[in-house]
């Protein structure tokens, strides 16, 4: 730990092990980026690590999962062979009780009936016995279709609190607005900062911002030159910013403009897009913003609020 103190001819003294050092300011500064440059490698090192254990838990529950599908699935074909199975089993003593039925009525009113009345009632205990086992046999099968239903949405939670798991941790990115020089006689310069406040890395494929006097409501249409095709990385806490000066009405302002500005008659918008991806999952992600100038918010971002649509997230 170090203590500075600074002495009359400008210079700084600090202290490393008890022994005073001393610097320049301009040295000063040089070791304190160095420090910062150290403390932000330090946390990404450790936030990769997090992120490399995550990812081995996730594996094995995706794993988990998978077995859980194939013993369902391999559960609900013996499952259905069982049943068919019974349901055979089932028609066939129901046909054998309806033949035994006709064979008595038969018997009972054909000449000979006297002689075959005990065989006629044999017939019919054994019909009956027949049918009280198909009805068993149903009852048998209706226990496998309702366990093949709890193996399937045991199933189904499983791989939904998987799912769980890993959204709870994906990256999101946000967008922040800021502007200067947002008066006559001077051209406005726009910063739109996005950042990952997620807890995986991020990789961004695309971002395009806009600035235009009209209200395109949802349905920005980007300009060529405002397409950023680059693809970058971002860690958990970290951002990105895309800055750019007014190319129209406004470049610079004159005080008619700014006039019809401030009464409304020139709708001014700020519209930014960022598009990414999950690092670790593939999962594809966007962020949309639109900001828009109010005469009643002049506190605010030179006068900057969001809009109502168009701020939203995938």
């Amino acid at each position: 730990m170090s203590a500075q103190e600074t002495n009359d001819s400008g210079k700084h003294i600090h202290y490393q092990a008890g022994v005073p050092v001393l610097e320049t300011q301009l040295e000063r500064i040089e070791r304190e980026q160095t420090e910062a440059r150290d403390r932000d490698r330090l946390y990404k090192d450790e936030q990769l690590e997090i992120n490399r254990q995550q990812l081995t838990v996730n594996k094995r529950l995706m794993i988990f999962t998978f077995l859980l599908v194939v013993t369902s699935a391999i559960t609900s074909g013996i499952s259905l062979y069982q049943a068919n199975i019974s349901k055979a089993s089932a028609d066939a003593a129901k046909s054998a009780a309806e033949t035994a039925s006709k064979t008595l009525k038969e018997m009972q009113t054909g000449q000979g009936a006297t002689d075959t009345h005990t065989l006629a009632q044999e017939a019919v205990t054994q019909a009956t016995q027949t049918t009280n086992l198909a009805a068993a046999a149903d009852a048998q099968a209706k226990e496998l279709r309702d366990s093949i239903q709890q193996a399937s949405r045991l199933a189904k939670a499983t791989e939904d609190a998987n799912s769980n798991v890993l959204n709870a941790d994906r990256p999101w990115i946000g967008a922040s607005f800021a502007i200067q020089d947002f008066e006559v006689g001077k051209t406005p310069n726009y910063t739109v900062t996005f950042i990952n406040s997620g807890k995986r890395p991020a990789k961004v494929t695309l971002t395009e911002t806009l600035t235009i006097e009209a209200d395109l409501g949802s349905n920005p249409i980007y300009k060529p030159f405002d397409t950023t095709p680059s693809t970058s990385f971002l860690v958990p806490g970290q951002n990105t910013a895309s800055r750019w000066a007014d190319a129209g009405i406004m470049s610079p302002i004159s005080k008619e403009v700014m006039e019809q500005i401030r009464s409304g008659a020139i709708p001014v918008r700020v519209y930014a897009k960022i598009e990414y991806e999950d690092v670790q999952t593939g999962a594809h992600y966007w962020t949309h913003a639109c900001w828009r100038y109010g005469t009643n918010q002049l506190s605010y971002a030179q006068g900057f609020i969001n809009c109502s649509e168009y701020n939203e997230a995938k």
